[in-house]
């Protein structure tokens, strides 16, 4: 019976400690959820930096992004200067900016759907960014578990708004690119081309002090004719204009071509327009020296789709900057400002020193 007893009050010791702890934990702030009853989370989450719409910017928010942005620069404290903290100041502001604008653009765009491996994805890495710098370091900054998730939450909307902006760019340009090369035939052929220029032993163009490539001589030009024409004939003959290239050291100004007809200078132009498929052409002058054309393909469909989408890509990516900004613009956001007394709270200079001394980076 004693013994019985002495287990139980060993039981209701531990229950008592357990208890005790989980109250510590609580009040102490241990835990992703407990930084809430931190006061400097408390104050930060309070302080309005600026308000986007009905989005409220806080004061914690800006702190993650400045702790961001020297993570992510490596930014050295002891070299920034008044101006140099005011350039990331402004930075953070206007990045801040724009994904606020973006995200609530996400939210209210048909089309712009977030997957559950997405938001998985953001989750686990609010986590490790959380787990990285620590519980107590964010918290001496007024940041906590709940504002890293919302933000990497958003970001998972943002990036879902720029996969279906450029998408439905990449439509539209793919229609207009398909409009303005409709009627262009395209073609793939093989060229042999001896230079009017110098070339080192390495296959590259050689310059002079100015920059400017070295030029042949008229001697060494008459020189590369003969050879231009030397070739032109055996490879007429039937021997490959590949192993004619490389027989005579021109690889590094030879290769491939795709393109349309039209693409070049009206001589080239016309002598590539004459040639039907294997077809070898006589001797070109060319700007570039002289050239030796064969034919391979006429009308390549695949590379004239693959030119069309290419273009389409590039333009729709290219693009993208400029219809953030004007998002930022027709939002008004640009012209708000932000509570620079609030801004300057945070000593830049000396989180960056507290950053390398805790060996973030």
């Amino acid at each position: 019976m004693k013994r019985l007893k002495s287990i139980l009050s060993v039981k209701r010791l531990s229950i008592i400690l357990a208890m005790q702890m989980l109250v510590m934990a609580v009040l102490t702030g241990c835990g992703k959820e407990s930084t809430a009853a931190n006061p400097k989370v408390e104050e930060a989450k309070d302080k309005v930096v600026m308000t986007i719409e009905d989005f409220d910017a806080t004061q914690q928010l800006y702190n993650l992004y400045v702790i961001q942005y020297l993570y992510t620069n490596k930014t050295e404290p002891l070299s920034l200067d008044e101006a140099g903290v005011a350039e990331i100041q402004d930075s953070i502001i206007q990045e801040m900016k724009s994904e606020i604008v973006q995200y609530l653009l996400a939210t209210m765009t048909d089309g712009v759907e977030v997957t559950d491996t997405a938001l998985a994805t953001s989750e686990a890495s609010a986590a490790s960014m959380y787990d990285y710098f620590g519980e107590k370091f964010l918290a001496e900054y007024g940041v906590d578990y709940d504002c890293i998730k919302e933000l990497f939450n958003r970001q998972a909307y943002i990036s879902a708004l720029k996969d279906k902006a450029i998408a439905d760019m990449r439509e539209t340009y793919t229609e207009q690119y398909t409009e303005k090369y409709g009627d262009l035939n395209f073609h793939s052929l093989y060229y042999a081309l001896f230079p009017s220029i110098q070339y080192d032993g390495d296959g590259n163009p050689v310059k002079d002090d100015d920059g400017n490539y070295v030029a042949l001589t008229d001697a060494e030009m008459k020189e590369q004719l003969a050879k231009a024409t030397e070739l032109m004939n055996r490879a007429k003959a039937g021997e490959k204009l590949e192993d004619l290239v490389e027989e005579y050291g021109i690889t590094a100004s030879s290769g491939e071509e795709k393109n349309y007809e039209g693409a070049y200078s009206e001589e080239l132009n016309n002598v590539v327009a004459s040639l039907s498929e294997n077809d070898i052409s006589d001797v070109v002058t060319t700007d570039a020296g002289y050239m030796v054309v064969r034919m391979d393909k006429e009308n390549d469909q695949d590379y004239k789709d693959y030119a069309i989408q290419s273009a389409a890509n590039q333009t729709a990516d290219n693009s993208f900057p400029s219809m953030q900004s004007n998002w930022l613009t027709a939002a008004g956001a640009d012209k708000i400002e932000a509570d620079q007394d609030i801004i300057n709270e945070l000593d830049i200079v000396e989180l960056g020193k507290a950053m390398q001394k805790k060996g973030f980076y």
